[in-house]
């Protein structure tokens, strides 16, 4: 049954754009993350600037990637995905241009970063919206639980590219690929169908500030204690899990193998 249903879900003219969207999407931000910490470490980045970095880019998603999702819910969702994925492939073709011409410096590649990273964050929660406007209710479940399936096996595929950049001499080419990477995401996004608002606000109805609707999100969490306990360890999880990945393994390698040569991207 699940796979008769998987296949009828690849056979989709707009779930399956979308679905590759979200693998190429996902695909750079990994991609990204560890391409930024190679060329830091290139540039001779010290152990406190490695982790000033990974920090400011954990934290930039955690903190502003529950604004993703008020954002999405005032405009159009397929307008607001887009948007984000024109604005991402932007800032990463103008980072290749200054790497290639040189101006690139450690605090450069952690303010892109911090930025693309943030987008993409900011963008999850209406991907994860739009699911359901885009197949049947029957088959909501098995297209939540590919899309679940697929997240960070991509991510982690994505940081393995680097790995493959290497022994081709790509490696300077890295942003240029996450461009193009961004640019076919943005080119499959264009599927989808035009209207994905939820609701269609009426002129004089009124909206509550952004920040009034985190207060009340954020009260509403604290008064489920499983969920509060939940999203806080997940987040000191996650700064655990990418401190390791982004800056103790890339510091043993420098330190005791003395080349990065290959063993980023693994």
């Amino acid at each position: 049954m699940e796979k008769t249903g998987y296949l009828q879900l690849m056979r989709s003219r707009v779930y399956l754009p979308f679905l590759i969207s979200q693998i190429l999407s996902n695909l750079s931000d990994g991609l990204l993350a560890v391409a930024v910490v190679y060329f830091a470490v290139v540039l001779e980045a010290s152990p406190w600037e490695l982790g000033l970095i990974t920090f400011a880019v954990t934290l930039s998603r955690g903190f502003l990637g529950p604004i993703g999702g008020l954002l999405s819910d005032r405009m159009n969702k397929r307008t607001y995905l887009v948007a984000i994925e024109i604005i991402r492939a932007v800032f990463m073709l103008s980072l290749f241009v200054l790497f290639w011409y040189e101006m690139t410096n450690i605090w450069v590649l952690m303010s892109f970063g911090v930025i693309v990273s943030t987008l993409f964050a900011i963008s999850v929660p209406a991907s994860k919206a739009v699911i359901p406007k885009l197949v049947a209710e029957k088959e909501l479940q098995l297209a939540n639980g590919l899309i679940q399936t697929i997240t960070w096996p991509a991510y982690f595929m994505g940081s393995g590219l680097l790995a493959l950049l290497m022994p081709l001499q790509l490696v300077n080419y890295v942003f240029l690929v996450i461009t193009v990477f961004f640019v076919l995401s943005f080119l499959l996004l264009l599927a989808l169908p035009k209207q994905l608002q939820d609701t269609t606000p009426t002129k004089t109805e009124s909206k509550p500030s952004l920040l009034a609707e985190l207060l009340s999100g954020y009260q509403e969490m604290r008064s489920n204690s499983v969920m509060h306990i939940r999203v806080i360890t997940y987040g000191i999880f996650t700064f655990f899990w990418r401190g390791v990945l982004q800056i103790l393994i890339p510091l043993v390698v420098l330190t005791h193998l003395k080349s990065l040569n290959g063993s980023m991207g693994l």
